[in-house]
């Protein structure tokens, strides 16, 4: 979990691309998962991702963030997905692009600069996750396009996170009712070391459509200063509702996140409280 706080009070920033499109590499998170709570033996089945090449979907995201005591401006992403290729044993390629980016100010405090930050999403129209997934949703190959270099860092890290993400699911069978642990680690564009571990309840299920229910916790240490901030400690909390198909690409999503950071701005220490909310959708597209 990386901080970026004060994402949408941005300088104005230019959208002409310098030198074409940039490829970032973004390691997979190591991730381990395990059933702590079975569900009755008789109605036991693996859960499976089973994707077809081609399949295509468009989806809608939903952005809504307070910090410092004031509310942002909400975000509005349209991306479109589509899995372009698929590997003996499960292993499959997926790709979502932001193709549109909407702002509404309205209800959000009056201090910003509206202007400077939609030009700044702006640029991530264009921006493109490519990740290659087992089965299981656990990520392998992971990297981002941005099709406009100038794109801001701040902007980069919250869009970028929403992109090539599945939800892991466990490697024994499992009914309605069961959960299981996911712990991960990831290293950050800074070098630092960030634990993540997830807790995923079986809700529902019918036929490839399963309802899943997560809630999560993550801790890290200090980051470097940046604009006259730097991070000593940071810990967060997240409750994450999806429903899936998993024989296609169908789903919509809620997520909920609450942050504490402490923190040192220009020499004075400080404590900071985050939430952050998202929702999206995805519709398969109709092949013709």
């Amino acid at each position: 979990m990386k901080l970026v706080i004060g994402v949408i009070v941005l300088a104005a920033t230019g959208t002409a691309a310098a030198d074409g499109p940039r490829v970032i590499d973004r390691p997979c998170r190591v991730s381990s998962t395990e059933v702590i709570d079975h569900s009755p033996a008789a109605q036991r089945g693996k859960l499976r991702y089973a994707l077809q090449p081609g399949a295509r979907a468009h989806g809608r995201i939903v952005l809504d963030e307070t910090t410092w005591g004031r509310r942002f401006p909400r975000i509005t992403l349209d991306v479109a997905s589509e899995v372009t290729g698929v590997e003996a044993g499960g292993r499959f390629q997926f790709r979502e692009v932001v193709t549109g980016v909407t702002l509404d100010p309205s209800g959000s405090s009056d201090d910003f600069d509206v202007s400077a930050m939609r030009g700044a999403y702006e640029d991530a129209i264009g921006l493109a996750g490519e990740t290659t997934f087992d089965a299981q949703g656990n990520c392998t190959v992971r990297h981002l396009t941005l099709a406009r270099p100038t794109l801001d860092p701040r902007v980069l890290e919250t869009v970028g996170e929403l992109l090539g993400k599945l939800t892991w699911l466990p490697d024994e069978g499992v009914s309605v009712g069961a959960r299981w642990r996911t712990t991960t680690t990831q290293i950050d564009d800074d070098g630092r070391t960030v634990a993540h571990t997830y807790t995923t309840e079986l809700r529902a299920q019918h036929g490839n459509r399963i309802e899943l229910e997560q809630t999560s916790s993550s801790s890290g240490g200090a980051q470097p200063e940046h604009d006259g901030l730097e991070v000593t400690s940071a810990t967060a909390a997240s409750t994450y509702r999806i429903a899936i198909e998993l024989d296609r690409l169908g789903w919509a999503w809620s997520f909920k996140n609450t942050a504490h950071y402490k923190a040192i701005r220009n020499g004075v220490p400080q404590e900071v409280d985050m939430v952050r909310s998202s929702r999206g959708t995805a519709t398969p597209a109709i092949s013709r």
